[in-house]
């Protein structure tokens, strides 16, 4: 398939990017999809082929934000946090088009419009009340209230300029939203390339990198080498990538409700679901996932709030009994909160979001049924221990409930 395929905006974003010190495969072309665009390959691309490099300098880093927006608005800004300065750098490239001190225009242009995200942020009321029962309603709401506050400092530093009321709340949540699904920690500039954030690390924006979609578990890697007088940075592709086929980047594992969150998609039966519980006045959250993993955690947790330590055998098995079928009783009022979605799209409610929505909950409801799973047979266990010393666990729980309730934590 010829460049002609190319949607503009992706052309011009490639010869932008190769004008900058970045080298794309020359097999590979852009290709619109339903998110916005896709990378393919023309050709057969062979295991171990770096399929995107980039000069650490075509970044959008908080120093580069902050150079530019100083430039524009003064000392104003020192007080704001690296995202606000990346957010507010990317909102003025669609505020003061072709001002000289935005340097990254045609990467802004490039990147899919408003209409084409699917986070919660970006959903329509009804889509948003289809989450009800879900942690992601506390984890939408949270993010909401945290955005706009950041929003809030950044116009109270552009408050003297006079195109300050042209920086609205929808700038801002877009180009918040692209550095959610889009950043890389900074620790992926160094000679030694992670992405496992630090706290002393930030996010930033790696133009062209950046347009590889996910595909979980897939083989990539990152290299830095320094042809010149700069560093560049390439991902490695290591699997083989037929001609024809989008060629793909990992952004590791992760469950559906930090891709929906984060990102705007989900996908279908998600090995890396979890789900997020914290019992009141427990210390920490903790996340369960498929096949009953980590709900030993909170059967523990629950345990503790009981004051299991330091108790006789009887008196020990009888509260870890209790505890564990009070954590099924847990269990099960989340799996019944859960929402019934409708089969077809309704007023107010896209096919795409319904479809993302279905396979999150339906990840929901698998890790919360393995978690009933466990309990059922943790408490089977303990009922064979304690007749092995002439104790009815079934009897002595009957009528004994305890009050250790879930929080309903947010889903991050």
């Amino acid at each position: 398939m010829s460049t002609e395929t190319e949607p503009p905006h992706a052309t011009a974003l490639r010869l932008w990017a190769a004008s900058c010190g970045a080298r794309m495969h020359p097999a590979l072309y852009f290709a619109q999809d339903a998110g916005g665009m896709a990378v393919h390959t023309r050709t057969n691309l062979p295991p171990d082929t770096a399929v995107i490099s980039a000069p650490f300098s075509i970044a959008i880093t908080p120093k580069i934000a902050l150079d530019a927006l100083q430039l524009l608005v003064g000392d104003a800004l020192r007080n704001l946090s690296e995202r606000e300065l990346v957010n507010s750098y990317v909102a003025m490239h669609w505020i003061l088009l072709g001002n000289d001190v935005l340097k990254h225009a045609p990467y802004v242009d490039s990147l899919p419009d408003r209409s084409l995200l699917r986070t919660p942020l970006h959903f329509t009321p009804e889509e948003r009340q289809l989450l009800t029962g879900t942690n992601m309603v506390a984890a939408t709401a949270e993010r909401e209230q945290a955005w706009r506050e950041e929003w809030a400092r950044c116009c109270a530093a552009f408050a003297d300029v006079a195109w300050a009321n042209a920086f609205t709340w929808e700038h801002y949540l877009t180009a918040a939203t692209h550095l959610s699904s889009r950043a890389f920690p900074s620790t992926l500039l160094s000679s030694t390339p992670s992405l496992v954030a630090t706290p002393d690390s930030h996010p930033v924006l790696l133009p062209l990198i950046d347009s590889l979609n996910h595909a979980r578990a897939h083989p990539v890697s990152w290299s830095v080498s320094s042809p010149s007088h700069e560093s560049d940075i390439s991902i490695v592709q290591h699997q083989a990538t037929p001609a024809g086929s989008e060629v793909f980047n990992n952004y590791g594992p992760k469950p559906n409700a930090e891709l929906i969150l984060g990102y705007g998609f989900a996908l279908p039966n998600n090995p890396d679901d979890t789900l997020v519980l914290k019992l009141s006045g427990a210390a920490e959250r903790r996340e369960i996932g498929r096949d009953g993993r980590n709900v030993d955690a909170v059967w523990e947790d629950i345990c503790t709030a009981m004051g299991v330590e330091d108790e006789d055998e009887e008196t020990r098995l009888g509260i870890e009994y209790d505890a564990v079928k009070m954590l099924g009783d847990m269990l099960r009022g989340r799996l019944e909160a859960l929402p019934i979605l409708p089969e077809q799209p309704t007023p107010g409610v896209r096919g795409d979001v319904l479809d993302m929505l279905r396979h999150y909950v339906d990840g929901q409801r698998d890790v919360v049924r393995d978690a009933i799973q466990w309990a059922e047979e943790k408490a089977i266990e303990l009922e064979r221990l304690g007749g092995d010393i002439g104790l009815d666990l079934r009897a002595e729980f009957e009528g004994d409930e305890r009050d250790v309730q879930d929080d309903d934590e947010d889903g991050k």
